[in-house]
């Protein structure tokens, strides 16, 4: 699926993306979705985003908040070092988006 299909159902990690129908992109699909779309070039970046946001995940459902936050800091750190290069900047700018709501709430 491309963003906008709005045939997704999976409530995986939920980040609101503004203009796709309203409705709700779970992360990795999003992730997988730059990657399958050419605005992340490289497969070794997606996977290690990819496996940042699987981190972050395990240590939320296990009560770590903090250490959860730190993940996702660390994904942030990355997509902005990989903005203009392997990620396209206005992918780069949802990822932060993204990264920064899971964060604050």
């Amino acid at each position: 699926g491309q963003l906008g299909d709005c045939t997704n159902t999976d409530r995986w990690i939920p980040v609101q993306i503004t203009g796709t129908c309203g409705d709700t992109v779970p992360l990795n699909l999003l992730i997988q979705q730059m990657l399958a779309s050419g605005q992340i070039d490289n497969a070794g970046i997606a996977n290690s985003l990819l496996s940042k946001v699987l981190n972050a995940a395990d240590a939320a459902a296990n009560g770590n908040g903090q250490a959860s936050d730190n993940i996702m800091q660390a994904f942030i750190n990355q997509v902005s070092a990989q903005s203009g290069q392997h990620i396209s900047a206005s992918a780069a700018a949802i990822l932060i988006n993204a990264a920064t709501y899971i964060i604050n709430n």
